[in-house]
């Protein structure tokens, strides 16, 4: 990540003691004075990252946490969890809620996290997952925390901190039999910032002690809601989140798997594009999720990659591999839309839209040799094979062929993944 937050991270690292302060006691603390003077920046776009690839470069192994309302500490270690894989996929279509609450954006999706969230109230799988039928939102927006302490697990050792007074944040707290708080995010999410939940369970566990608090991390990405819950035992330790349940929920009537054979065979090659560059954006999942972003008018790099909370390089790479894909053109504003192809995509059913985006890389010289090797062998192509057909087909020279294979082997095992076509050298995560 590089701009204008990770200079001001250079300055601050330049002109204050911090690194002599962690190396001394493994954490630092700064205020947003500090933040705002040295860096020249707001201390709130200094401070804020919510997942680890949001993070500048000078914070690879640090992790920002407020203690007070104008004070950070600055803690060595890891201070984000990785969102677990679901457990369960359960198809979800409540016909009677969609046709009578209009409002309510059913076939696009949401385009934000309080639409998210009204979504999933209203379809009533937040109410299944959490096994509340009577819960009501009683919690929503910013208020400030009464003191608490915690032992953060330091890089070396374990580090105690205190935060008073600090603002928190819940998009949505419902109470029932317990207080369930949700965090809410738009997009593919690999990992999220703990502190985004623990604050808040602390919070309520000491306001409200007579009830349990359900800590949940929700989010929506290519008509499918994924729900995690976590709890904290013992409740003082940062780093004791335990994942409970991991749900996915799609917004679709169950229906076939995309038959990728069938797709190959009737589909044509198309020639390599030339007006966009050979796609570097490793995520499949990502790359719908931009195409579901600009079908809600997002659609500049910079609102692109503050939606999804990584830099505007990111941005760029992963719009243009929908770029690439025919899904999205490039405006001569210096902005995204649709194609026709991609405005049907955003309205169609999950399966519907795996069979498109398969299609659309069928049509991809590189891909489709790829997705070839998949039917007929069972198995991905090697890197090294990969890396020959891109430079055939781009006339890419040097290294670059080999670490644009990257990107080709992922889509394709995603591929793979939602064909249903096991891989017999792919026994790896997806990502």
């Amino acid at each position: 990540m590089s701009g204008p937050t990770a200079e001001g991270w250079e300055r601050l690292f330049a002109e204050l003691p911090l690194r002599q302060e962690l190396a001394a006691t493994g954490w630092a603390t700064l205020t947003a004075e500090q933040i705002k003077a040295v860096s020249r920046r707001e201390p709130r776009l200094m401070t804020k990252f919510d997942t680890r690839e949001s993070r500048p470069p000078q914070l690879a192994d640090l992790t920002i946490l407020p203690l007070t309302n104008g004070s950070y500490a600055l803690v060595e270690g890891d201070g984000y969890a990785e969102v677990p894989s679901a457990t369960r996929t359960q198809f979800w279509v409540p016909p009677a809620i969609q046709a009578g609450v209009l409002t309510l954006p059913w076939r696009l999706g949401p385009s934000s996290e309080s639409q998210a969230l009204d979504m999933a109230t209203a379809t009533g799988l937040l109410q299944h997952f959490l096994g509340e039928s009577e819960m009501r939102l009683t919690i929503r927006g910013r208020l400030r925390a009464p003191r608490f302490g915690f032992i953060f697990a330091g890089k070396s050792a374990e580090v105690p901190l205190t935060a008073d007074g600090v603002q928190v944040e819940v998009d949505s707290g419902f109470e029932g039999d317990g207080i369930h708080l949700i965090e809410a995010k738009l997009g593919t999410r690999s990992n999220f910032h703990i502190r985004q939940l623990y604050y808040p369970m602390r919070m309520w566990s000491d306001l409200v002690p007579t009830k349990t608090v359900t800590t949940v991390f929700l989010s929506w990405s290519n008509r499918c809601f994924s729900l995690r819950s976590f709890r904290f035992d013992p409740v003082q330790s940062y780093h004791a989140i335990q994942p409970v349940a991991s749900v996915d929920y799609i917004l679709d009537e169950p229906a076939g798997t995309p038959d990728l054979p069938h797709i190959l065979g009737m589909t044509s090659q198309d020639g390599m594009p030339h007006e966009v560059p050979f796609p570097q954006a490793d995520d499949p999942r990502r790359v719908i999720d931009i195409v579901d972003a600009v079908a809600s008018s997002i659609v500049t790099r910079p609102e692109i990659a503050a939606r999804f909370e990584f830099d505007e390089r990111q941005a760029d790479y992963y719009a243009n591999a929908a770029v690439f894909l025919g899904l999205l053109v490039r405006t001569p504003q210096h902005a995204f839309s649709l194609s026709d192809v991609g405005a049907d995509f955003v309205g169609a059913e999950q399966v519907v839209r795996h069979r498109i985006f398969l299609r659309m890389m069928a049509r991809r010289g590189v891909f489709r040799q790829a997705l070839e090797v998949v039917c007929q062998r069972q198995e991905l192509p090697s890197a090294a094979e990969v890396a020959d057909l891109i430079a055939k087909f781009t006339g890419l020279t040097g290294s670059t062929p080999a670490r644009r294979a990257r990107t080709v082997l992922s889509w394709t095992r995603w591929a793979a993944r939602v064909a249903e076509i096991p891989l017999a050298n792919s026994t790896t995560p997806l990502f």
